[in-house]
């Protein structure tokens, strides 16, 4: 039999601080549109448990997910490999991680360690409510239709997922809600840099709306950001302010919601858990006169756009290219100069975690992971979902070899090779060959 609990702390900042996921702005924090919160959703079969941890955050990084783990088995006697620590990824919170590409961006103010530290406390504590909260569940699982909310933000034709797992964890006693949790492939990024309220966009209204209107005030939301590296609501949204990250939000909350009345429920026995470790293969950066023909190349683009008056988005999308461009060159500097084998060392190593309830799995990568490669385990895998940002960063994105060949921005300024997506893929499905 099943036991659950769930519990959500609050992790807002208690003074300004700089706002994470817009490069080459000065973006401090002015106050909060909504709470900022981890939600925590434990789960006990007898015998082992399993802590997912979701974090209103940009990124959870490698080393403070680490110490939080760290802190978790020493406390409660969970094994590290039985914890996903993960990041919404909203782009209007804190900055929790010092990205090596971005070294060079004078505009941006070093992670603020006190921040960190009471991050480190507070996610321990909800962990240990969840765990005191815990009582006989069923789990009910699905899928979630989440047209609407985004596309690949490349070209909304190209390859996206918007079939989102849900995960529905109700008391046995009366069968209310303990904890509702989706693996939804989409940036939260409908509020950009001109936003200085500490939010977790889309995802964080979300919560309110599925606690005051469907569920419970008490109800814990996860969400879980799947693969969704090349994934944003650029090429949906009609401006970048709340009210459109509500407007998103009811999609999302109303999709759920729908995705309830089919959940399929099952007596789960036990908890399976497999982890394994694979090498990601460096990059190799151009020279760095060919960076910085590049990022004049991506200017021009981006100038004419602009000139020609084209469409929102595809100035957007040169826009960052051209970010991704001036950082792609400053990471050739680095590398030409032996200044990145610290940022390897800590990286290159890529965990993948794997939990199965009952018939349900749910995959663990580290890092900003394009979609092609959660497809491809979903295709093969029915009941699975990828989840990633899991206790990690990996200092950027795992592309395509496709997307590397266009320079797009998520390729420019990755620091490993597009082979690591296939290794991380092939992996997986090893893994997950051997519980069939």
């Amino acid at each position: 039999m099943i036991k659950a609990g769930a519990s959500a702390i609050d992790i807002t900042p208690q003074k300004p601080v700089q706002l994470a996921g817009y490069p080459f702005v000065e973006r401090k924090s002015t106050g909060a549109h909504d709470p900022l919160q981890a939600s925590v959703l434990y789960l006990h079969d007898g015998t082992k448990a399993v802590l997912f941890i979701s974090c209103d955050l940009i990124y959870v990084g490698k080393e403070t997910a680490l110490r939080i783990r760290n802190s978790i088995e020493q406390l409660y006697g969970i094994p590290q490999t039985h914890i996903m620590i993960t990041a919404t990824h909203t782009h209007s919170g804190p900055a929790t991680v010092t990205f090596i590409a971005g070294s060079q961006d004078a505009l941006q103010q070093p992670v603020d360690r006190e921040y960190l530290s009471y991050l480190e406390k507070q996610i321990p504590q909800a962990a240990g409510e969840a765990i005191q909260r815990a009582e006989a569940a069923t789990i009910g699982t699905g899928n979630a239709d989440v047209t609407g909310i985004g596309s690949n933000r490349h070209d909304p034709h190209a390859a996206s997922d918007l079939n989102a797992p849900v995960m529905l964890v109700r008391r046995k006693t009366d069968a209310s809600v303990i904890a509702c949790m989706i693996v939804c492939s989409m940036h939260p990024t409908v509020l950009h840099e001109d936003s200085t309220l500490l939010s977790g966009d889309f995802p964080g209204i979300t919560r309110n709306l599925l606690q005051q209107q469907y569920f419970s005030p008490d109800t814990v939301f996860l969400f879980q950001l799947g693969t969704a590296g090349n994934q944003s609501p650029r090429h949906v949204t009609k401006a970048n302010t709340f009210q459109e990250a509500t407007r998103l939000a009811h999609i999302l909350a109303t999709a759920i919601e729908k995705s309830v009345q089919a959940l399929r429920y099952e007596e789960v026995a036990d908890l399976k858990v497999l982890s394994a470790r694979v090498m990601l293969e460096r990059k190799r950066f151009p020279s760095l006169p060919e960076a910085e023909a590049y990022v004049a190349f991506c200017r021009n683009v981006l100038d004419a756009a602009i000139g020609g008056q084209h469409p929102a988005q595809e100035i957007r999308s040169a826009e960052v290219n051209w970010f991704g461009a001036k950082e792609m060159a400053h990471l050739s500097q680095l590398a030409a100069g032996g200044k990145l084998e610290e940022t390897y060392r800590k990286n290159e190593q890529a965990e993948i975690l794997i939990f199965k309830v009952g018939t349900f799995l749910c995959v663990g990568w580290p890092g900003e992971i394009f979609v092609e490669y959660g497809l491809e385990i979903k295709q093969q895998f029915r009941d699975t979902a990828v989840i990633t940002l899991v206790n990690g960063e990996l200092q950027g994105y795992i592309v395509t070899p496709e997307a590397a060949a266009k320079g797009v921005y998520e390729a420019s300024n990755a620091i490993f090779d597009p082979s690591g997506g296939a290794l991380l893929v092939a992996r997986t499905k090893e893994l997950i060959d051997t519980l069939q």
